[in-house]
């Protein structure tokens, strides 16, 4: 796991990412929807994708971001 502090209007997020399969040259951006969080994309994902750099995100205010 992976976290990447922003600033967007004058407010600070720590945004947790996780990113599998970094040995290929193709990402894929999963964004989650209510009430999930990056772990579970990554579950439900990873096995579908498996050619690509998975790039899971928890968005702000679920899973490890803040």
């Amino acid at each position: 796991m992976a976290s990447k502090e922003l600033v967007c209007g004058g407010e600070s997020y720590k945004i947790s990412y996780e990113i599998s399969n970094l040995q290929r040259t193709e990402y894929i951006l999963v964004l989650h929807g209510w009430g999930a969080n990056k772990a579970l994309m990554s579950r439900v994902f990873a096995d579908k994708f498996r050619r690509y750099a998975l790039v899971c995100v928890d968005l702000p205010g679920f899973g490890a971001s803040s």
